[in-house]
């Protein structure tokens, strides 16, 4: 199936953000500040953006952070354009992943440091998965909870950070890239303080009941979708790749203004994950 994609929730509380109608996905970019550097780039508009009825957040903390977003047309598959896999089953001793001691992989157009520039190149990170008792531990300190169906990341030097909410974070297994959660929140960028993310795998019921005509491969535990650099923007002038990115800062100037340190910012340059068969 070519329609669906997964975000985070909290991405979609705007007044830029929060109606379909609003919305188009660009797939296929790379450099932000280049409108001839790939052919690969494509526009969809969207048909219906469906939020977790159980969606809250307090304190820029959110809880069930996931959204699917359903195109209005399906999106084609290319060489810049592919799939990676969701984790439909636990591992062998009944855990979900990822575990403590993977490293999952990030990727987005954020800023490189808190509140400093966001990055015209698509960049990636390798992030550490720790312990849920460890990141419990160290967030109660400065006050912050850990909300259920989460996992938290920490490397020293290293994070995702403003702007990155709503990308996925992936693992490869058996060669397969498995988007295994989404950024939801963190302290600031690259601090002492883990980063908390959506953990795709407690979710799958929901996803299968969202979207019921997607086929799902029997008897195997992934189920096939696509990860790619993909960016979510308000609907605005398209003829010039420049005024579509300011519009877009300006577009989404009301939504960065109410989150907290603790919340991943959601602007136009989000790495999304569309589902497929």
């Amino acid at each position: 199936h070519h329609h669906y994609l997964l975000s985070a929730a909290h991405c979609f509380f705007g007044p830029e953000t929060s109606s379909a109608a609003q919305l188009r996905v660009v797939v296929g970019e790379h450099d932000l500040a280049s409108a001839y550097e790939t052919f690969a780039t494509r526009r969809y508009d969207l048909e219906a953006l469906i939020l977790h009825e159980e969606f809250s957040q307090a304190n820029g903390q959110p809880r069930n952070d996931i959204a699917l977003l359903r195109t209005r047309t399906p999106i084609a598959w290319s060489r810049n354009v592919g799939p990676a896999c969701l984790p439909l089953q636990p591992t062998e001793d009944g855990r979900k992943l990822p575990l403590a001691g993977h490293q999952v992989v990030a990727a987005g157009w954020g800023t490189t440091s808190y509140g400093g520039p966001q990055t015209h190149r698509l960049l990636k990170a390798t992030l550490d998965v720790i312990d849920g008792q460890q990141c419990r531990q160290t967030l109660i300190s400065a006050g912050v909870g850990v909300p259920p169906h989460s996992f938290c990341t920490y490397t020293p030097g290293r994070d995702t950070c403003q702007y990155d909410s709503g990308g996925a974070l992936y693992e490869r297994i058996n060669g397969r890239l498995v988007a295994v959660g989404i950024v939801s929140f963190g302290q600031a960028c690259a601090t002492q303080q883990p980063s908390v993310n959506t953990r795709v795998a407690s979710f799958i019921k929901w996803i299968r009941s969202k979207a019921p005509e997607v086929a799902y491969c029997p008897g195997r535990p992934w189920l096939r979708i696509a990860f790619i650099p993909i960016r979510a923007q308000p609907i605005g002038p398209t003829g010039n790749a420049n005024v579509v990115d300011n519009a877009n800062v300006v577009g989404n100037a009301t939504v960065m203004a109410t989150l907290t340190q603790w919340q991943r910012w959601c602007d136009r340059d989000q790495v999304i994950t569309l589902v497929r068969s």
